[in-house]
């Protein structure tokens, strides 16, 4: 349905975009099991085909560039694999402002030694998410029974499953940022999510929030992305079958709790505002509501 709209109709555009979105996604995924399916087997052209089609849809992932350069070595054409790794270079300093990945630079290495026999076939091609912490700070004497308020609130203590949403309303905001940094380092809590925690403090910019975290997970953002909705479509597909802590302290308004609310079991998301309109107009369960300050207790 490219090129076509009803006029007047935002509600219509909207629809059509996401719809594009998740159908591109959906590309993407059967092409990436595709171009590793015919990697696996030494099936060089084909591979190429799936990888080079994957790569028109997500032209910064940097495991389908991995892809692409393994099989030009496979197929013995290692010149036309280092020129990949240049071009993968030069999209990611000018779109990202960031060099290749470790493991980019060492296939890149094998491959320009000539020893791309074995090594780089070896390679895992696991994406591993990059955990963002707050740093460390002191913390109240009521550090115990609150942290554990917390704990209970995300299913950590007591309930098997985690809570895709709690909130911590800290009417002064000076309780909240040392607890929330503490919590984070502890190993129950990274425990319950093994597969990650993501932080951040929202000051207005939420699409640069999504962009840190997006890299964090490894997500390259696809071409048709052209609003904040569609970048949280795009991190919560990529916590698909994961299990991650999200945070995002001084949130402002009620909106944004729901915008990162993950879809998935397993994953939860954990705010933090000092805006009592917030903290009583989110509709969560009484219990996964925290209250820090007995001032907030008039605005329950």
């Amino acid at each position: 349905m490219d090129e076509f709209s009803l006029s007047g109709s935002g509600e219509w555009d909207d629809w059509q975009q996401f719809r594009r979105i998740e159908f591109q996604y959906q590309a993407t995924q059967i092409f990436a099991a595709l171009a590793h399916y015919y990697t696996d087997r030494q099936l060089a052209d084909s591979g190429l085909r799936m990888a080079g089609r994957w790569l028109e849809l997500d032209p910064l992932n940097e495991e389908a560039h991995r892809l692409k350069m393994r099989l030009y070595a496979l197929s013995r054409q290692a010149e036309r694999a280092i020129e990949q790794y240049h071009l993968l270079a030069r999209l990611l300093t000018r779109d990202q402002g960031r060099q290749p990945e470790a493991q980019t630079q060492t296939l890149y290495a094998h491959i320009r030694s000539g020893n791309f026999a074995s090594s780089p076939f070896d390679m895992p091609t696991a994406r591993t998410i990059r955990a963002i912490l707050p740093k460390l700070a002191p913390t109240s004497s009521d550090y115990q029974s609150q942290g554990m308020q917390i704990k209970r609130a995300l299913g950590i203590v007591s309930d098997p499953l985690p809570t895709p949403l709690v909130a911590v309303y800290d009417a002064t905001g000076s309780i909240s940022p040392a607890l929330i940094a503490q919590l984070t380092h502890e190993r129950d809590v990274q425990g319950a999510y093994p597969d990650g925690i993501l932080w951040a403090v929202l000051d207005d910019d939420i699409e640069a929030v999504l962009r840190l975290w997006m890299d964090a997970l490894r997500i390259s953002i696809l071409k048709s992305t052209s609003k904040v909705e569609h970048l949280a479509w795009q991190l919560h597909n990529g916590l698909r079958d994961k299990r991650v802590l999200i945070i995002l302290e001084r949130i402002a308004h009620e909106d944004q709790a729901y915008l990162l609310t993950p879809g998935y079991p397993g994953c939860s998301l954990l705010v933090t505002t000092v805006h009592p309109q917030v903290a009583s107009g989110l509709r969560i369960e009484p219990n996964k509501l925290i209250i820090f300050n007995a001032v907030a207790r008039d605005h329950k």
